[in-house]
C-alpha cells in the first residue's frame, strides 16, 4: 500500500504530502490500539511526572513541569520550528511575556498555538509557581520560559518508558478527558451526550472539534458508548 500519494511545496517552501487515505486510517487505529494498550503505563507515567516537579536533577525537573503543564492545561509541547516559520508557540516555546502570575500558586498562560489558535489556560502548582515568578522576575518579555529544554528532550525524556512520546501521551489524555466528562454527564443529558463529551475535550485540547474527534479520540471508543446508549445498557 502506497504511504503518499502526492507531495508538494507550500508558500513558506516547506514540503507538503498528501497521505494515502486508507493508509492513514490503519496508521490512526494502529496509535489508538497502542494508547488503549498501554493505559496502566501512562497513569505510572503521570504519577513519575508530579515526583520529578520536586527532583534535585533540574533539567529533570524543567521535564516535568513541561509535561505537568501539557497534562493539566492541554497545550502542544511546541517547536522552534513553528515559533519562527508560523509564530505559532507551545509550551517548551513560551516566552516570560505568555505567562501571567494570578495569585500564589496559580499561573495563566496565554499565547497563539498552532493554526493560529489562542491557548488560554490557568495552571494550578506551586512549584510551578515558584519557578515561572522567577522566570517572570528575572528575565525579559522575550526570554523563553524554558530555555533549554526542546521538545525532543522531552520526548527522549518519555522514550525511557519504551516508544512513547508526548503526542502519545496528549492522545492518551484526550481519551481520558473523554470518558470522564461522559460519566460525569451521561445520566444528566444522554442525548447529546457524545457530541458533548467531544467539545469538551476539543476545549481542554485547544482543538477545533472535528480534529478532535479526528485525531484524537479513538472511533472504537466513540462506537462503543454509542452501542451503549442504544441498549440503555450504560456500564462504564
Amino acid at each position: 500500500m502506497k504511504k503518499i500519494i502526492e507531495i508538494w511545496y507550500d508558500s513558506n517552501g516547506k514540503k507538503q504530502y498528501k497521505y494515502n487515505p486508507e493508509y492513514t486510517k490503519i496508521q490512526s487505529q494502529n496509535k489508538f490500539d497502542k494508547i488503549m494498550k498501554h493505559h496502566r503505563l501512562f497513569t505510572q507515567i503521570v504519577k513519575d511526572i508530579h515526583k520529578n516537579l520536586k527532583s534535585k536533577d533540574f533539567r529533570i525537573k524543567q521535564i516535568a513541569m513541561i509535561l505537568y503543564i501539557m497534562i493539566h492545561c492541554g497545550f502542544r509541547i511546541g517547536n522552534k520550528f513553528y515559533e519562527k516559520n508560523y509564530n505559532s508557540y507551545g509550551i517548551s516555546t513560551m516566552k516570560a511575556k505568555h505567562a501571567f502570575l494570578v495569585k500564589p500558586g496559580t499561573i495563566k498562560f496565554d499565547f497563539i498555538g498552532k493554526k493560529g489558535i489562542r491557548n488560554v489556560d490557568i495552571c494550578k502548582n506551586n512549584t510551578i509557581y515558584k519557578y515561572i515568578s522567577n522566570t517572570v522576575a528575572h528575565k525579559g518579555k522575550n526570554d523563553y520560559i524554558f530555555n533549554d529544554i526542546s521538545s525532543s528532550d522531552v520526548n527522549s525524556y518519555l522514550r525511557q518508558y519504551g516508544d512513547i512520546s508526548s503526542k502519545d501521551l496528549r492522545t492518551w489524555m484526550a481519551n481520558v478527558l473523554f470518558l470522564k466528562y461522559y460519566k460525569d454527564n451521561c445520566h444528566v443529558n444522554k442525548k447529546n451526550i457524545i457530541k458533548h463529551s467531544i467539545e469538551f475535550v476539543s476545549k481542554k485540547l485547544h482543538n477545533t472539534v472535528s480534529i478532535c474527534k479526528k485525531s484524537y479520540i479513538d472511533n472504537k471508543l466513540i462506537q462503543y458508548i454509542t452501542q451503549k446508549i442504544k441498549n440503555d445498557d450504560i456500564k462504564l
